[in-house]
This record gives C-alpha cells, structure tokens and sequence, in this order.
C-alpha cells in the first residue's frame, strides 16, 4: 500500500457534519481514529459522541489535500479548518490544544482524579513509620536518646561511624546557635 500523505475529513453521513485532520500516512490514521471511537476513548469527545449516537457505519473518511511536503501539512489543516470551520473539531488551531475547552464532566473527573492522590485519599499520607505506636522500655530509649546526642558527645556517631572532633563540635554549635534544635538538642538523660 502506498503511503499517502495530506489534509482529510472524517465525515458523519448521517447530519454532514466533519472533523478535518492532517496526517503523514492518512489510510493508517483513519484506522487508529476507528480503533480509538470502537474503543470509546478518542481524544475528541465531540466525535466520539456522534459516533456513538449514529454509529460507524455513518462514518467515512475521504482525502480533502494531498501533500508532498511533510513541512506543509499543519499549515494546510489549519487553512482547512478556517475555510470549513468543521464542527467536530474541538481545537480551532492545527496541531495545537491552544483554546480547547474540557467539557464540565471531563472537568469533574480531572478533579476528582486529583483529589484522589492528594491529601488523605494519597496511599502514602498518613503513613506511619514502623515503630508507630509500640512502646519501648525505659532502658531502649535511654539507648535511642544517645544515638541521637552521640554528634555532641564524646562518642563516635552511629550514623557516620566515625568520632567528631572537638573542633567540628564547635562549628556546629556555632552554625545552629539561634536555630531551634529538635533532633540533636542535648537532653539530660
């Protein structure tokens, strides 16, 4: 099959009502745009719905431009789409989603997807960490307390394992002078 390249209409035969649309191998575009409306998920929901309503045997699709300028073909679909003014098409730019307008239902569901993954409904808000709600005794967190303050004693710091010079213990505690201090302020044990 030879690849045909150009501007075409997708015509509802029932009302005479059109989508124009351009493409590099037109024949293989006219088969994604009936595999999408078949399925109910074409991007254009104005199409989608005449499809439903009158079906597909009241579509068919017909070259309007061809085009052997791949470089020309956007440009040609929008001068069709000024001179037609076709009622199927959502976007009155080629190419483009420039000034196309969600439907209200499109709208509430975009929200509700959003509000899905935001907040409370999000699988990870809320989560807790796995130590939530135990309680440990008093020598474990005697333990715990240490670990945390171990960057201000004399000891070497569990999470670098390595021992902290006087001199770095001083530049900490001159960088945080003035800084409220949760994790490594020094408590009496």
């Amino acid at each position: 099959m030879d690849v045909i390249s150009g501007v075409y209409k997708i015509i509802n035969k029932v009302n005479n009502h059109f989508y124009v649309g351009s493409a590099v191998n037109i024949r293989q575009r006219w088969n994604q745009h009936k595999k999408d409306l078949r399925k109910n998920k074409h991007h254009n929901n104005i199409l989608q719905n005449a499809w439903n309503r009158h079906g597909e045997g009241s579509f068919i699709s017909e070259p309007i431009e061809f085009i052997g300028d791949l470089f020309e073909l956007i440009s040609k679909e929008q001068h069709y789409i000024d001179l037609l003014n076709p009622e199927y098409n959502i976007n009155k730019v080629a190419g483009s989603r420039l000034g196309m307008k969600h439907s209200l239902e499109t709208r509430k569901r975009m929200s509700k997807n959003h509000a899905d993954f935001s907040g409370m409904n999000n699988p990870m808000y809320g989560r807790k960490g796995p130590n939530t709600g135990k309680t440990f005794s008093r020598q474990s967190r005697e333990k715990m307390s240490v670990n945390h303050i171990g960057l201000f004693s004399g000891d070497s710091h569990p999470l670098f394992g390595r021992p902290v010079s006087e001199e770095t213990k001083e530049k900490i505690r001159l960088s945080l002078l003035g800084k409220k201090r949760g994790l490594y302020k020094k408590r009496e044990i």
